[in-house]
């Protein structure tokens, strides 16, 4: 056994070609478990004079609330991880500004005019919950809103997609609700 566990180490190629089998594996092991998680297993066979399973009961109402797309999620994603950055007052100015247009992933615009903001005048110091896509025909033009809930009120998140349909903030109100 121990001879196996030192055999990549006796070459580079040995070591080389067992990092790339190691890296394949765990690709083609990940790619199966997004396909679809791990294969279905068949069930225990009943024990003897055990009663058969329930049938599942039919859900008395429908859901009030689809659920949200990836991308509806990864919008409301953004527009907190921004906000969070914003309201952040710890830390040096630099890294404030660093932060936010890391976290935020915003438009070259809405960059430049960041870079004239006062942090110190920031009413919110944190995001109280989770936020809210409040326009969601805007998913499809490339352009929509996201109310953000702070310690100060909400805020509302501009946020619209690029040439490569990306998304970016491209602004953000204190004070208001995102309109619909």
């Amino acid at each position: 056994m121990r001879d196996l566990l030192l055999w990549p180490l006796h070459s580079t190629r040995r070591l080389a070609l067992t990092a790339l089998v190691l890296l394949a594996a765990g690709t083609a092991a990940a790619v199966l478990l997004a396909a679809g998680g791990e294969p279905a297993r068949p069930a225990a066979p009943p024990s003897p004079g055990a009663a058969p399973p329930a049938p599942p009961r039919p859900s008395a109402s429908p859901s009030p609330t689809p659920s949200p797309t990836p991308e509806a999620e990864g919008v409301v994603g953004l527009a907190v991880r921004f906000v969070t950055a914003w309201a952040d007052r710890t830390g040096s100015l630099d890294h404030w500004y660093r932060t936010m247009l890391v976290q935020g992933d915003v438009t070259p615009d809405f960059a430049r005019a960041l870079l004239t903001v006062d942090r110190e005048r920031i009413p919110a110091s944190r995001v109280t919950g989770p936020g809210t896509l409040t326009d969601t025909s805007g998913l499809e033009v490339g352009t929509t809103q996201v109310a953000v809930p702070t310690d100060a009120g909400p805020v509302s998140v501009r946020l619209g997609t690029d040439s490569r349909d990306v998304w970016h903030v491209r602004g953000i109100e204190p004070g208001a609700q995102a309109r619909q």
